[in-house]
C-alpha cells in the first residue's frame, strides 16, 4: 500500500505544473550556537532572488541572543 501511495504521489508531482517560465530561488541558512547554559546565539540568513540568480532581490540577515 505504502508503494502504490509513494507511486501516486510521484506521478502526479512530475507531471503537475504550478509556475510558467518564472524561475525563483530562495536559500537559507539557520545556525544555533551555544554560548554557555543560559544563552545561545541564533542567526538566520536567507537569499532570495527572482528571474536572474546574478541579481538578488532580497537578502536577510538576523540573530538573536
Amino acid at each position: 500500500m505504502k508503494k502504490y501511495l509513494v507511486a501516486i504521489t510521484l506521478g502526479i508531482s512530475l507531471f503537475s505544473f504550478a509556475q510558467d517560465k518564472d524561475f525563483r530561488a530562495w536559500g537559507t541558512l539557520n545556525s544555533n550556537q551555544k554560548i554557555d547554559n543560559k544563552f545561545n546565539i541564533a542567526t538566520d540568513i536567507q537569499y532570495r532572488t527572482y528571474e536572474d540568480v546574478d541579481q538578488f532581490n532580497q537578502l536577510l540577515i538576523r540573530t538573536g541572543i
